[in-house]
């Protein structure tokens, strides 16, 4: 595994220099092992694992190096993090062998001395693991929490606002699992039964979804990639959470829709299938919207427009009688699946992101026909980019435009007048979708 280490190396000090997507590094520093699934599975997990708990990470070196941690070399800081890492949260790997592989790496990467240095601290955390625990150190309760589970604590203190300090802690916990990986079955291919009988064949694991059907859960990724049914449009990686909005607005034979914002294009997929008179899809991005596309002929379902287009301002007239608006967000929802947004992120955002969600609310509403229903959805948590949004707007149209409550199947996510899932209570991403329906005359 020793290359394997490595290129996790280079993966987590070019994101320490950088702070770019976590899913662009890998891709980029795991092409090396292009076959080699078991190396590439490992240097993942491991890259992936360090981004998830750095500030923990960060913290249990910094009791142990006798100097100022602030002012260690960040390559040291790298290396240091994935030793622990390995150490603390991979139990397939013996302790001794993972302190011999970090120490010989340190000395390849940062000389002798440096190797010395970490040996010690490694060394000095397997004597004191028992007691060098941040409840046992940090009188602060927000701040204790925020070491333990690595956040930072901005947002700590932001999530303890809305719901206190044990959900918070809760929260915390279920976002630093590691990712499930939920499939859409292309019915429009294979019917549920014929893709259940496959995965039963080939032994791979998998649990129906208790919410959605054509929907279920694998536990090994990897496989469903090995057996090509990605590319072959069989099925399509979709969270449950991201299947409400388009169920919420049910659309149907004679709808003519439109998806606002649609890349990635999960939910534009999902809304082909239901057949409806017209589907478009619209993002402001050309080569992301292109990708959509890709995804629609993958799959091989019929129809479908794309228009590059600002969801601020869309060239539309009010033809359409749904549309579905998946707003650009923070994404504090799907932590899970990308660790690194906890360190992107930054306090002002969600304040940021509630204004232009507001405003691409504001275009699609003039978009939507009489009598038609739209849905806005986001996959935060942040109540600055949902409620408050959703109230801001309609405070602002409130003569044309009215909430419609959810019906009593959607009852699991109902928090008001609203859907909302939390990763601690629904084991999903976390998200929020509002139905709107715009007033005749």
């Amino acid at each position: 595994m020793a290359s394997a280490r490595e290129a996790a190396y280079n993966i987590v000090f070019q994101f320490e220099q950088e702070k770019a997507r976590l899913d662009i590094l890998l891709a980029e520093g795991l092409n090396i092992f292009e076959n080699d699934n078991r190396n590439r599975r490992f240097a993942r997990n491991l890259s992936s694992g360090v981004i998830r708990h750095l500030l923990y990470l960060d913290w249990i070196s910094s009791q142990l190096y006798r100097g100022n941690f602030k002012k260690m070399l960040s390559k040291t800081k790298a290396l240091l993090r994935l030793a622990l890492y390995e150490i603390i949260f991979m139990d397939a790997v013996p302790v001794r062998a993972s302190l011999n592989e970090y120490v010989n790496l340190a000395k390849k990467k940062l000389g002798f001395k440096t190797s010395q240095m970490v040996n010690g601290i490694l060394r000095s955390y397997l004597r004191q693991r028992e007691t060098l625990k941040p409840e046992n150190k940090i009188a602060d309760p927000l701040e204790r929490l925020s070491v333990l589970y690595s956040f930072p604590l901005w947002m700590v203190r932001r999530w303890e606002t809305y719901w206190g300090l044990e959900e918070t802690a809760r929260l915390c916990r279920s976002l630093n699992k590691p990712p499930r990986f939920d499939l859409q079955i292309n019915t429009a291919l294979i019917s549920a039964t014929d893709f259940k009988k496959r995965l039963r064949e080939r032994g791979i694991a998998f649990q129906e979804s208790r919410y959605f059907e054509n929907m279920l859960t694998v536990e090994d990724f990897y496989e469903i990639i090995k057996q090509g049914w990605l590319e072959q449009g069989l099925c399509s990686v979709q969270d449950e959470s991201a299947a409400i909005p388009v169920r919420l607005l049910n659309p149907g034979k004679e709808d003519r829709v439109l998806d606002i914002c649609a890349a990635p294009g999960g939910k534009f997929l999902q809304l082909l299938q239901s057949n409806p008179q017209m589907a478009v899809a619209a993002d402001i991005d050309l080569m992301r919207l292109k990708r959509v596309r890709e995804n629609v002929t993958r799959l091989k379902l019929p129809g479908g427009y794309f228009v590059c287009a600002d969801g601020r301002h869309l060239p539309f007239n009010a033809q359409f009688t749904k549309i579905l608006l998946d707003a650009p967000c923070s994404g504090l929802g799907v932590i899970r699946k990308h660790p690194d947004i906890k360190w992107r992120r930054q306090p002002q955002e969600p304040a940021s992101f509630s204004i232009l969600q507001q405003e691409i609310l504001e275009s699609a509403a003039e978009s939507l026909g009489a009598g038609g229903r739209m849905t806005y959805s986001t996959c935060t948590i942040d109540e600055a980019e949902n409620e408050d949004t959703v109230a801001s707007f309609l405070k602002e149209n409130a003569d044309t435009v009215s909430v419609i409550p959810p019906e009593e199947k959607f009852h699991s996510f109902e928090r008001g007048h609203f859907l909302r899932t939390f990763p601690q209570n629904h084991d999903t991403d976390g998200s929020f979708c509002a139905l709107f329906q715009k007033n005749n005359g």
